[in-house]
């Protein structure tokens, strides 16, 4: 964990604190919550401890395991969906996009 300090220091001067929010993989509420207080930024999404997933993913170890039914792999693709469209909602209704440029009201 140490070793990330470094860079959450330098996302910090570029990047709004209520912008970050660490993922952290722990196996209780409270474990996570400490390696929020550890890194100095709050958790932004929480996975399950899945051990042997994570070992195939960062490791690329052969393993019968697939790592894509993991519990890891599927909380981490709905996470990613969440926040796909939490910053991309989509347009208000009524709104055209012409050329990159959003027209409200043009239907």
């Amino acid at each position: 964990m140490s070793a990330t300090l470094p860079l959450i220091t330098a996302l910090r001067e570029l990047v709004p604190i209520t912008r970050l929010g660490a993922a952290v993989s722990a196996t209780t509420s409270r474990e996570a919550d400490g390696v929020a207080r550890a890194l100095g930024i709050p958790v932004g999404l929480e996975l399950p401890d899945d051990p042997a997933a994570a070992r195939v993913l960062s490791d690329g170890c052969a393993h019968s395991l697939k790592p894509h039914h993991s519990a890891l792999a599927r909380a981490s693709r709905m996470a990613a969906r969440r926040l796909h469209v939490r910053l991309n909602p989509p347009p208000p209704p009524n709104t055209t996009v012409t050329s990159g440029v959003v027209e409200e009201g043009a239907a």
